[in-house]
């Protein structure tokens, strides 16, 4: 029989020509920092980076140790050249930084030695990504500066409260949206990024060994960068994208060429080969929810990442993750933590630490009663069924938490549940904690919203709350808010200011709701005055007396002009010490904090003339 027809299945690189694109690139690493201890790595990045994009048909302008003027000029020449390019790719390696909230490129010459060097010294980054998103159909942009930095550390020291400098360690969230980019940072907000050995960067080092792959999109290519630089840093560093593209991407294609005969030929079936990578949508937003939860790193974060994949992909390392959250919370009950960053050691935390953060979690006497029998079951308990789960109880936990890998603390992790068949709630209105963290911590509002957290919360972090670290809780459907804030305010710019949140400073009229509060702010010394170490003042509350009332205590009321009907005065106030106390706050009644052995009795107020410390926000 005559052969009817030939079949070459050919896999070939589609070229940029063929597929009619305009691609380019412009790529920085700028190493040799004058005013900082050079870097070894950046150039060689930049090298590796732009090396790879030539080989996929980039038009690449590679740039090395750039200065402000340099930069400015250089990017600016490359735009007009370039502008309207198909995709546009931009990689900067060296240092950043992040002041007020905004990203910065540092340039080569930069000394940083006051707040107005930020300007002529740096590169503002949303404004480079927005004039690369307004010259390209689509813009590529990656950041490989979050290494430790010391001209940003001195910035830190010399220029901002040693509270708010030590919450700026590496790059910021990126809160606004650029329609048509994506951005790709080397390391989630807060971290530091390693700069590499003699091979370079993690991130660089990924980045050039998956760009290449054909028939990945770009977004999917990410993951693989991401899952590398995790691995070769053992899940210190994360990269973290931020995607507002609309179209699909792919730097690499694989095509089939077949040669047809000039007649027609019998049917045949030829297995076809894929031509792009099929994307788990609901694996893409596990994803997307795991990083969002380890960017807040709390324990209400995990919880709701948890309420959406309780047994996803992710599971295990987000229960170790999640077990760094809960070191914040034993913190809270320990007399002595070690320093940050070192565990605390398991036989420290006793019975009564590890009954404390159970309660702070939620654990209830059902929940109890069922991890007594099913460690019962497993062999691992033989008291009492009576959800008191006192030393011998605690014992048994430890003893199963170390037969099952966990750290032996006693206390009722997740991970713990998880092993023993615990089912946990995971309906919203029973997700627990109920309270965000022991801690004040910025709350992305972007983040908060990827986690379903809800809509008030997202709406007064994205309005008002942006920069401030704060806890949050829900109780009886309200929101309320702790802000850690020093800035001197009077009481009525901060009670007009407040309503930027869509709530107002809180107004108590309950036992009930003023001991919730208390259990927001009682652990941590910032939102409490230091008076030779009695943490006496504290969070201001919507309560104020009116003007010519008389004193001390005629005339008080709240400021939504709710009644008065719980009153919770420390002994003898108000007493109008400062004779002109007229607004109402947490404290004075000289306490010491939890962590000293000191009383507790946390939750009386007092009389101010001005908003001390940090003030609540309720949302109704």
């Amino acid at each position: 029989m005559r052969l009817l027809a030939t079949l070459i299945f050919l896999a070939v690189c589609a070229s940029s020509a063929a597929l009619g694109e305009t691609r380019v690139a412009f790529v920085v690493g700028n190493s040799k920092y004058q005013a900082a201890t050079a870097l070894e790595n950046p150039g060689r990045d930049a090298r590796s980076i732009a090396e790879t994009l030539r080989g996929l048909d980039f038009k690449v302008d590679l740039r090395t140790d750039l200065t402000r003027d340099g930069f400015a000029r250089a990017l600016s020449a490359f735009l007009k050249e370039n502008a309207e390019a198909d995709v546009t790719f931009f990689y900067f390696g060296g240092h950043g930084m992040q002041f007020d909230g905004r990203n910065y490129l540092l340039a080569t010459d930069a000394r940083l030695e006051t707040e107005l060097d930020i300007a002529g010294e740096t590169i503002a980054l949303d404004t480079v990504v927005e004039l690369l998103k307004r010259n390209s159909k689509a813009a590529l942009v990656f950041i490989d500066a979050c290494r430790d930095n010391p001209l940003a550390n001195r910035f830190y020291a010399q220029n901002l409260p040693l509270t708010r400098g030590q919450a700026t360690r590496g790059l910021a969230p990126v809160q606004t949206s650029y329609e048509g980019a994506m951005l790709v940072f080397a390391a989630s907000p807060g971290q530091v990024a390693y700069d590499g050995g003699a091979n370079g960067s993690p991130f660089a080092t990924a980045l050039a060994a998956h760009l290449p792959s054909a028939n990945i999109e770009v977004l999917s290519l990410m993951k693989r960068v991401i899952r590398d630089v995790k691995v070769a840093t053992q899940g210190f560093q994360t990269p973290i994208v931020t995607n507002d593209l609309t179209r699909e991407i792919y730097l690499k294609k694989a095509v089939a060429v077949v040669e047809t005969p000039p007649q027609p030929a019998p049917p045949m079936v030829v297995p076809a080969a894929p031509a792009v990578a099929v994307v788990d949508e609901r694996e893409v937003l596990e994803q997307q929810k795991f990083e969002a939860a380890k960017w807040l790193g709390t324990p209400r974060a995990w919880a709701l990442y948890f309420r959406d994949f309780p047994n996803g992909k992710l599971k295990q390392e987000a229960l170790a993750e999640e077990e760094k959250a809960l070191e914040w919370v034993v913190r809270a009950f320990v007399k002595k933590p070690p320093p940050v960053g070192v565990f605390i050691a398991a036989d420290d935390i006793t019975t009564d630490i590890a009954r404390s953060v159970d309660a702070w979690y939620g654990l209830t006497r059902t929940d109890a009663l069922a991890v007594q029998a099913l460690l019962k079951r497993a062999g691992f308990y033989d008291g009492a069924v009576d959800g008191d789960l006192g030393p011998k109880s605690r014992d048994a936990i430890r003893v199963f938490q170390a037969a099952n890998g966990l750290r032996a603390t006693g206390i009722v992790t997740r991970a713990t549940g998880s092993a023993l068949g615990l089912r946990a709630a995971q309906r919203v209105d029973e997700l627990r904690p109920v309270k965000s963290s022991t801690r004040p911590v910025r709350q992305g509002a972007k983040q908060l919203e990827i986690l379903g957290e809800d809509a008030r919360v997202v709406a007064a972090s994205r309005n008002y709350l942006e920069y401030e670290n704060y806890t949050y809780g829900l109780f009886a459907g309200h929101v309320y808010i702790a802000v850690q804030n020093d800035w001197k305010a009077t009481f009525d710019i901060l009670a007009n200011t407040v309503t930027k949140t869509g709530g107002h400073l809180a107004t108590i009229t309950s036992k009930e709701e003023n001991d919730f509060i208390v259990e927001l702010i009682r652990y941590d010394y910032s939102y409490w005055s230091d008076y030779r170490n009695i943490w006496t003042a504290g969070p201001t509350i919507g309560l104020v007396q009116k003007k010519g009332a008389r004193e001390p205590a005629g005339g008080w009321e709240w400021v939504t002009g709710e009644p008065m009907s719980y009153r919770n005065w420390a002994p003898e106030k108000p007493n109008n010490n400062e004779g002109r106390a007229n607004i109402g706050e947490f404290g004075h009644d000289h306490v010491s904090h939890p962590s000293t052995g000191g009383r507790h009795d946390w939750g009386r107020w007092d009389d101010f003339y001005n908003p001390r410390a940090s003030y609540i926000i309720e949302i109704e």
